[in-house]
């Protein structure tokens, strides 16, 4: 009996990485928009 083995990853989990990360990209770029004009004032704020 033989007995194979598939060591490539499936097409699900490689798909879904790209619209994950693109994602979390999109997510700093947004965080970091807001948050830079905010950065003279936080002294205060907190």
């Amino acid at each position: 009996m033989t007995q194979t083995t598939n060591d490539q990853p499936t097409g699900r989990a490689t798909g879904a990485l790209v619209p994950v990360l693109a994602f979390a990209g999109i997510v700093v770029a947004v965080m970091q928009t807001l948050l830079v004009p905010v950065i003279k004032d936080l002294p205060q704020l907190l």
